[in-house]
């Protein structure tokens, strides 16, 4: 009999933050490209913006294209115009004043890839709550509120083009925006805050491919105003110290079982961020003793007496935008109140542990003197998602049949160094016969350790075993795309067989009686969505006097 040997999983995969982060432009053409890594600062093509920003980049990390989200009359105010900038920096749409969002929105855009449209993308867009300064825009008595443009890439040799221009969502509207993914893999959620003077709602609007197709509204007796954050998890949303839960499969916000940090010292408007992990939430906050960046664990039974101070910041500085990165740090954009010259940025290392390091001031920024810009880009922040680095054998002990080699493979983590007790460095090496093996992971933040024995018996004459795996990834590679039955036999004879799958709810989206017809990942002829599924299993092979069970959990990644 040939042996299968499998690695265990027990948490999920991570996943890879998408590139479409790797790139920045913001300020009076201030750009980082993370693309080699450790960020370093480019040119920042033709970028003009006081606040709110936006860019994106395709799967190699290319600049696709980037907008200050909207603008103000030039001719009027002096002040740029909103613009739509493709990747030669040359203007592929100038929204005139009269489009898009405000010039100083601190979140006056976003872009999300338009669902089942591989070259297409929504641009959102936030009006500034100054939008009346030297009267309003004609016809435009409240503003723009939230609004929507259309780019395909597809366009202009590549260079893309506009599309759809200006579809106007929900008026009156101001400074907040943010997005996330829908838990369906393909949609998108988009959140703002309701600026009617007589309601005090946040708004949750489904975007798909056909556009912004409902509101879901969400009364609340407290402060909504500022920026607007939802976690990387699609699990919590953020919203001036409040904390609300949030579903990413149904778009609801939970009002009532909020976390209220508002009590606590004197937030900054726009210097807030989760963590990667969405566990801990940072603010910059202004106390009787200064201004310091403070770190709240969102696990913890009370968050708001987690609070941790990370740094000391100084005094006499104008506090811009905190952004997560596809590095998984965060940056904090800061200016000088009496100085000239630029922003920095400050860099927060290992936002995803309770002890992160705070590194002041790691970035000088070019200075404009038009436009003492403090806004950095608005991403969907669920592209620079993590989990924590997280790894053990499922088995203590590994069974394995006699005089035949085999080999072990584990996970590969982004970022991540492999130290076997064998000397390799690899995440697949050669086992031998009865030895223990253990392997250490590490990141720059973090290291988990774990162990497990070989042993051998003679499979000839020994009864098949039949193991389940707890993670599989039904994305088409080929690999690991299935969830069934594992043996260490190279054809097993089942006599009996019953599989199970259930969803978190306990309804049955899966049942076979055939070994050989494993799941694969669908539901009802759709992909199921990615979370934990639960498994009942009964078997009985050849020379099994009795029908065994197996029932746990399986987690579908894709």
């Amino acid at each position: 009999m040939k042996q299968l040997l499998c690695f265990f999983l027990l948490f999920p995969l991570l996943l890879s933050a998408q590139n479409a982060g790797t790139v920045w432009y913001f300020g009076a053409a201030a750009g980082l490209d993370f693309s080699g890594g450790t960020p370093v600062q480019v040119p920042g093509g033709a970028m003009e913006t006081f606040e709110g920003c936006a860019i994106v980049s395709d799967a190699e990390g290319n600049v696709l294209f980037y907008t200050n989200g909207g603008g103000r009359d030039p001719e009027q105010s002096g002040q740029t115009s909103g613009k739509i900038w493709n990747r030669n920096d040359e203007i592929m749409y100038d929204m005139g004043g009269t489009e898009g969002g405000g010039f100083s929105a601190m979140q006056s855009a976003l872009i999300l890839p338009k669902p089942g449209e591989d070259e297409v993308y929504y641009l959102f867009t936030m009006e500034e709550v100054e939008f009346n300064i030297g009267g309003s825009v004609p016809g435009q008595p409240q503003g723009r509120g939230l609004s929507y443009f259309e780019v395909d890439m597809a366009l202009n040799n590549g260079l893309g083009g506009v599309t759809v221009v200006d579809q106007r969502v929900h008026v009156p509207a101001f400074e907040g925006l943010t997005g996330t993914i829908h838990q369906n893999g393909s949609d998108y959620w988009v959140a703002i805050v309701d600026a009617a003077p007589e309601d005090n709602r946040l708004l949750v609007f489904p975007v798909t491919n056909e556009g912004v197709t409902d509101t879901l509204s969400f009364p609340f007796d407290g402060t909504i105003s500022g920026q607007l954050d939802i976690s990387p998890n699609g699990q919590w949303l953020h919203c001036a110290g409040t904390v609300f839960p949030f579903d990413n499969a149904t778009g609801q916000l939970d009002t009532a079982n909020i976390i209220d940090l508002t009590p606590m010292p004197d937030f900054s408007l726009n210097a807030a961020s989760f963590s990667p992990n969405s566990r801990f939430l940072y603010f910059v906050e202004n106390t009787p003793s200064g201004r310091v960046l403070a770190q709240y664990d969102l696990e913890s039974e009370e968050v708001a007496n987690s609070r941790l101070i990370i740094a000391n910041l100084p005094e006499n500085r104008l506090t811009g935008h905190m952004q997560m990165a596809v590095d998984g740090n965060l940056y904090l954009l800061e200016r000088d109140f009496f100085l000239g010259g630029g922003p920095t940025l400050s860099v927060l290392e290992c936002p995803d542990t309770p002890e992160p390091l705070f590194m002041p001031d790691v970035y000088m920024l070019p200075g404009s003197e038009d436009i003492p810009y403090s806004g950095l880009p608005n991403f969907s922040d669920h592209i620079f998602a993590t989990q924590p680095l997280e790894f053990a054998f499922e088995q203590d002990t590994l069974t394995l049949c006699e005089d035949e080699p085999a080999t072990l493979s584990v996970p590969e983590f982004p970022n991540a160094d492999y130290a076997w007790s064998t000397g390799d460095t690899a995440t697949e090496i050669e086992v031998g016969l009865d030895s223990l093996y253990a392997l250490t992971i590490s990141t720059a933040c973090e290291t988990v350790a774990d162990t497990m024995a070989i042993a051998t018996i003679d499979c000839d004459t020994s009864i098949c075993m039949i193991a389940l795996p707890n993670t599989f990834t039904p994305n088409g590679d080929n690999t690991n795309d299935t969830f069934g039955p594992l043996s260490d036999c190279e054809e097993p004879v089942f006599l009996n067989f019953l599989l199970r799958i259930y969803n978190r709810w306990g309804n049955l989206v899966y049942e076979t009686s055939d070994a050989t017809l494993p799941w694969n990942g669908e539901q009802d002829g759709e992909p199921a969505p990615t979370e934990v599924y639960f498994y009942l299993m009964q078997y009985q092979v050849e020379r099994q006097e009795t029908l065994q069970t197996l029932q746990g959990d399986v987690t579908l990644v894709r």
